[in-house]
């Protein structure tokens, strides 16, 4: 990585990044969540720097401590993993469910607001918005998240769904931009638009690099058919060259200057990127069926409340996928209590200890969580799975600072757990996926 490299990733930042006039002579303020060490964090950090912003950090090392100090320090700005956003959208769901009435006058607020978004784009500046929703939900959700002076958040590292980033959107009022990048661009090259009525894309690729698409006809992608291919990137802000590795720098990055991402891409018709695949990541299981994990993991998390973790794993011997769990104790019990009222009585170790003791409650808890996926084929949910309140841990090194799976030393690490979930077999054969 060259000083050519970060610099051109800075200029990228100041060319999408538009600070409103009335904040230009205000101190404002990013929080730095992420390690110092990824390029995500280190991208948005050199703006910050550059740019004169405030810079606050966790006053110890816990993601959990995360909404405590976005209370006290209330930042403009703040890049967030998906992980983070889909708790917040758990935690705002699970709140606002706590009596008939606030969820019925929340679920009229989000729907209109999700209607307004999805059919105009923009900021909502209308007067219903800001004498009625702010106060009666919007307001009060920001608060609780000390997001109370957040213009936007900015995601990326990890797909998010489109449900997730338009019900954020709505809940908060607040611009999400979701970006696109790897260590080998100094990060982002492109992002979206804070308020695009159609959510979902990383934006179109920015001023200091350039893009196109390779076919992948083995996964059955054609660039020259559909639009959609491995996503290649070329320009000033790629990287030179890996560190005394000139086989690895010479198979990523061909005599042109083109560099193949791993990542399959779409480009629509207003030249925005979607990311919709893994060239390397994916599987297929015994009937032929194509399997990519990280968009189903995806899924699972933003459309189920009542988990926090997932791993999914495919024997391609087998016919269905397994998966390590984590559980968010809170959600899940009153789901289980309504047909195990003693459920009510548990700690979270003894919730967790009885799901994975007892079958037929892991069965009904399994039922619960893949009914909440949409987007999902048969073959894609989850027949078995073993919980814990959080399996992926640092520790074991399973996952990356910013949680995205390792997926070769979680397999080997969970291997024994693995090979007793297909032992026992699928729990939901019978069952309509």
């Amino acid at each position: 990585m060259s000083h050519r490299n970060i610099a051109s990733g800075i200029a990228f930042a100041f060319s999408t990044f538009r600070i409103p006039p009335d904040k230009r002579n205000q101190q404002l303020y990013d929080m730095c969540f992420l390690p110092l060490a990824h390029i995500f964090e280190r991208m948005v950090i050199a703006y910050d720097l550059a740019i004169g912003f405030g810079i606050g950090f966790l006053h110890k090392p816990d993601p959990t401590v995360l909404v405590e100090d976005l209370k006290i320090l209330k930042p403009y700005a703040v890049a967030l993993v998906p992980r983070i956003l889909t708790r917040f959208e758990a935690g705002i769901k699970n709140a606002l469910d706590k009596s008939t009435v606030q969820r019925n006058v929340a679920n009229t607020i989000l729907d209109s607001k999700s209607a307004r978004f999805t059919a105009r784009g923009g900021p909502d500046k209308s007067i219903m918005n800001f004498l009625v929703y702010h106060r009666v939900l919007i307001d009060k959700i920001r608060d609780s998240l000390g997001l109370s002076n957040n213009s936007f958040i900015i995601t990326g590292s990890a797909p998010i769904s489109k449900d997730t980033l338009l019900f954020l959107r709505s809940a908060l009022d607040i611009g999400i931009r979701q970006g696109y990048g790897l260590t080998e661009t100094f990060a982002g090259v492109c992002l979206s638009e804070p308020f695009e009525k159609d959510v979902g894309s990383c934006g179109a690729i920015g001023i200091s690099a350039e893009c196109r698409l390779k076919s992948v006809p083995e996964m059955g992608y054609h660039a020259d058919k559909d639009l959609k291919g491995e996503l290649q990137i070329r320009g000033p802000q790629v990287f030179e060259r890996y560190f005394k590795n000139p086989n690895e720098t010479s198979k990523a990055v061909d005599q042109d200057g083109w560099f193949s991402t791993g990542d399959v891409a779409f480009i629509d018709g207003k030249g925005r990127i979607s990311v919709i695949d893994r060239v390397k990541n994916f599987f297929k299981l015994a009937h032929g069926e194509y399997i990519a994990p990280e968009k189903i993991e995806n899924i699972y998390l933003s459309s189920c409340p009542y988990i926090t973790q997932i791993f999914v794993f495919g024997d391609p011997l087998k016919t269905f996928l397994v998966g390590i769990v984590g559980v968010d104790v809170d959600a899940a019990q009153p789901i289980l209590a309504a047909k195990h009222p003693e459920v009510k009585t548990w700690t979270k170790e003894v919730l967790v200890e009885n799901l994975n003791r007892n079958k037929k409650l892991r069965k009904e808890f399994l039922n619960k969580i893949n009914k909440c996926t949409n987007g999902l084929q048969g073959f894609e949910k989850l027949h078995n799975i073993k919980v814990g309140l959080e399996p992926l841990t640092l520790e074991d090194d399973v996952v990356t600072p910013t949680f995205k799976i390792k997926r070769a030393k979680a397999s080997k690490f969970f291997k024994d757990t693995l090979d007793q979930l297909y032992a026992e077999g699928s729990l939901v054969k019978t069952e309509k996926l």
